[in-house]
């Protein structure tokens, strides 16, 4: 039985937090920070402060959202976009709303930048794009603008994976988005149908790309988490 939950119950103001994203280089960051407010339709966060400058990012790039719940040695997680940067006394990110909270434990979800090739097929169209972020539940690309590519769409998808069979995934577009000074398309998915030998390719892969980051001095963390395993939860 799916768990229903209020986004309000999982990330109060005065909470803390994890920020996890890509930045334009392709380094995943990690920053700890709190929850400011809960607006009707935004979540506001703390600027991440490294050496007592906030940490500004950019507008539309996602974050995945963590908050640990340490008497259930588990986490929430969700992803949201950057709106707005607000600077001031105390600097603030505003986001969108979580729409998805899902829960961790055990393994931690890890996801990766990537770049790999994939062919998609909606109800009236099919193309190609560049998978550019990648985890166990969902993925990242970019595609030429396509009219039949939007927000609740389903997707069918071959993912071409380096020294793997190919994956053949359906997937929800949950954020569709033209990329600003580009006419490029980046959307966000997640998987809806993946087998369980699916998710052993995608494991496979993910453990082997984190070690070839962290060799490249790539991949870069504030803070060092124990491993979850994920759960969905939908919000009320």
């Amino acid at each position: 039985m799916v768990e229903k939950i209020a986004v309000e119950d999982v990330f109060r103001p005065g909470d803390n937090v994890m920020i996890e994203y890509i930045d334009r280089g392709g380094v995943i960051k990690n920053f700890k920070t709190r929850v400011e407010d809960l607006e009707n339709a935004f979540l506001v966060l703390q600027m991440p402060i490294i050496r007592r400058a906030p940490v500004r990012i950019r507008e539309g790039v996602e974050l995945t959202l963590w908050r640990k719940e340490d008497r259930k040695k588990q986490a929430f997680v969700t992803n949201v976009y950057v709106i707005e940067n607000r600077l001031g006394k105390v600097s603030l990110l505003v986001c969108s709303k979580p729409k998805k909270i899902t829960v961790a434990s055990r393994r931690r979800f890890f996801r990766c930048s990537v770049k790999m090739p994939f062919q998609y097929k909606t109800e009236k169209s099919s193309a190609s794009g560049t998978v550019t972020d990648l985890s166990l539940s969902g993925l990242y690309a970019l595609i030429d603008p396509d009219p039949n590519v939007r927000e609740g769409a389903l997707l069918e998808m071959t993912i071409e994976v380096p020294g793997e069979s190919d994956l053949n995934l359906v997937g929800e577009i949950i954020r569709a988005h033209n990329l600003t000074g580009s006419k490029v398309l980046g959307i966000a998915v997640d998987f809806r149908e993946i087998t369980e030998g699916m998710q052993d390719i995608l494991n496979r892969y993910l453990f082997q790309r984190q070690r070839e980051l962290i060799m490249k001095g790539v991949l870069f963390n504030e803070e060092k988490d124990d491993d979850f395993e994920r759960d969905e939860i939908v919000i009320e």
